[in-house]
This record gives structure tokens, C-alpha cells and sequence, in this order.
């Protein structure tokens, strides 16, 4: 099992262009958040703000122009500093882009941190993508209403808990470590992005019934959802 997060993608843009989109904020701003400071250089910093949930930095650790940018993320939604190293290399189709955050523990429960890593960083970076298409930006990813205190992996028959949060949603609905998620209320859900679409259109306070089968038996409990109160 992998305790490092990696994600290659390719930018129709030339590698000095594609260097922009991770070092100034017009276009940090697309996919990252409201930029406070940014100061691309061994020992600046980036600074941004989640609207409703603070400030964050990334100190900067490592930077070679146009091939390799590496920063810092301290502990927030996932307990422990992680190392951020992106690299950029020209390609007959622009600039591949390659991701790998270093950091993480080998246990289930922090698969379930790198499984939620990936999406954070697919729908922060859908936010480049919009942008780069059509000049729009607008932030899809930190529109988290509530939450169900569970940490989930993806797995082909759908999203299964490896831990809870201590009296949290799911904990109160007396859901398991191994149960897989497959209903809330009358949504089917088939992976992460699922229940992370549920959390957002609702919100904290909410009750709702969670479907989810453990030992070859299908079962449906009543939640209330939490109020959002972190950065995932």
C-alpha cells in the first residue's frame, strides 16, 4: 500500500506557462483560493484563504523555475506535514504536470486520507482547467456544508469506512469500520465524490439515512449531519 499521493496530468500550455498556474495568483486564485501572499522562492511563502475557513500557508522549500516547485503543507484536514513536489516537463502536448505529495502514514485509515487527497486535488485543479478554457473562475471545491465524520477509500463496490470520527455523524449511526456506503437517503453513492456531493448540498443539522452493507447484509441507519468544520 502506497503512503505517497501522485497525480500526472497534461497542460495544453508551454512549460512557462504552465509554471505560472502553480506561482501567481491569477492563476493560484483559480484552484487554490483568495491568494494573500505569494512568494515563490527557498524560504517564502504561499498564503490563501478558504472563505469560512481561515488562512492557510504553504512555506516554499524548493524551487527550480519552469522544472521543479516543492512546498510544505502543516497539519490540517490530514494530521501531519506533508511534502508537495511539483515538476514540470515539456511533452509534444504542452507541459506534463506531475504531483506527488509525500507524507502520509501506511495504515487504512491514512489510505483514506490519500484517497480524500485525491479528489481535494481533482476538484481543486477542475478549477484551472475551467479557467484555462474559460476565463471563469469559481470555487467548487471548498462548498462543504456539513460532514458525516467518517474517513472512506474507494473501492470498485464503493466507498468503505476504515475510520470515525469519536461521536460524530456516522458514529452515532453506529456505521463500522469495513461497511460500505452505498445510499444516502435516496442518492446512490459510488465512490467518494458522491458523499462529498451530498455534504455540500446539505447541511449540518441535516437528518438523513445512511445505506450500507456489512457481512453480506444490507442496512440503513438515521444520521445528522455535522457542520463542516474543517478543510478536507
Amino acid at each position: 500500500m502506497s503512503n505517497v499521493f501522485e497525480l500526472t496530468f497534461v497542460l495544453d500550455l508551454p512549460v512557462e506557462q504552465a509554471w505560472q498556474t502553480f506561482t501567481t495568483p491569477e492563476y493560484l486564485e483559480s484552484w487554490l483560493g483568495p491568494i494573500v501572499e505569494c512568494d515563490i522562492r527557498p524560504g517564502g511563502r504561499i498564503r490563501f484563504t478558504i472563505p469560512g475557513h481561515g488562512e492557510l500557508t504553504w512555506p516554499i522549500d524548493h524551487v527550480e523555475e519552469h522544472k521543479k516547485l516543492v512546498w510544505l503543507e502543516p497539519p490540517a484536514a490530514v494530521p501531519s506535514e506533508r511534502r508537495t513536489t511539483v515538476s514540470f516537463e515539456e511533452s509534444a502536448e504542452g507541459t506534463r504536470v506531475r504531483i506527488e505529495e509525500a507524507g502520509f502514514g501506511p495504515s487504512d485509515a491514512w489510505q483514506g486520507h490519500l484517497d480524500g487527497t485525491r479528489h481535494g486535488w481533482t476538484h481543486s485543479l477542475a478549477g484551472l482547467h475551467l479557467y484555462l478554457r474559460t476565463g471563469v473562475k469559481l470555487d467548487r471545491m471548498n462548498t462543504f456544508r456539513a460532514e458525516l465524520g467518517v474517513h472512506l477509500i474507494d473501492t470498485p463496490a464503493g466507498p468503505e469506512v476504515v475510520s470515525l470520527t469519536p461521536g460524530g455523524s456516522a458514529d452515532k449511526a453506529a456505521m463500522r469500520p469495513g461497511d460500505i456506503v452505498v445510499r444516502l437517503d435516496a442518492a446512490p453513492v459510488f465512490d467518494i465524490g458522491d458523499v462529498w456531493l451530498f455534504c455540500r448540498e446539505h447541511a449540518g443539522g441535516t437528518a438523513v439515512s445512511v445505506t450500507f452493507v456489512r457481512d453480506g447484509t444490507l442496512l440503513t441507519s438515521q444520521a445528522i449531519l455535522t457542520t463542516f468544520s474543517d478543510v478536507e
